[in-house]
């Protein structure tokens, strides 16, 4: 789940998504104990998007204004010439 369809939606309903996740997590690992077929990297992806999800609702909690924070982000990487990694010296 991208960070932009997170922002989409309610506080409730992420607080759902969290407890979705972290029983899918936990299934997950219970399939892997009774050696069942099972996505490795289902935890990371679930983990991560939880983090994620935590990470929004936070800021949304402070107040912080994510609508500037892209702008800014957006700006400095189109006023940049080349790419990111390296540069010339």
């Amino acid at each position: 789940m991208r960070s932009r369809d997170i922002r989409r939606r309610e506080a409730g309903d992420l607080q759902r998504e969290i407890v979705r996740l972290r029983e899918e997590i936990f299934q997950n690992r219970f399939r892997g104990q009774s050696e069942e077929k099972v996505d490795r990297g289902l935890v990371r992806r679930n983990r991560r998007t939880i983090a994620r999800i935590r990470t929004i609702l936070r800021e949304q909690e402070l107040g912080v204004n994510t609508d500037l924070v892209t702008q800014v982000r957006t700006a400095a990487g189109t006023s940049e010439s080349g790419s990111k990694k390296g540069g010339s010296r």
